[in-house]
């Protein structure tokens, strides 16, 4: 698994952010199966407000292609 993200704050308080993360999964044949599942991308990323120090209200989307051809 390759697994990369970071998150931008767009203000000094850092009350608004943006996070975004990319996960890249390597899978090979099952032995126990007998079946190879394919690779796998997944994609994920929220925007936030600090509404307090224990508070945040936000939204997050997430991806994920798996590849079928394997």
């Amino acid at each position: 698994m390759i697994t990369g993200g970071g998150t931008l704050y767009f203000d000094k308080q850092k009350s608004w952010s943006l996070s975004a993360l990319g996960r890249y999964e390597i899978n090979y044949k099952s032995s126990d199966w007998n079946i190879t599942p394919g690779d796998t991308l997944s994609l994920e990323g929220g925007l936030g407000k600090s509404l307090s120090p224990t508070f945040e209200l936000g939204v997050q989307a997430h991806y994920q292609l798996p590849d079928h051809l394997g």
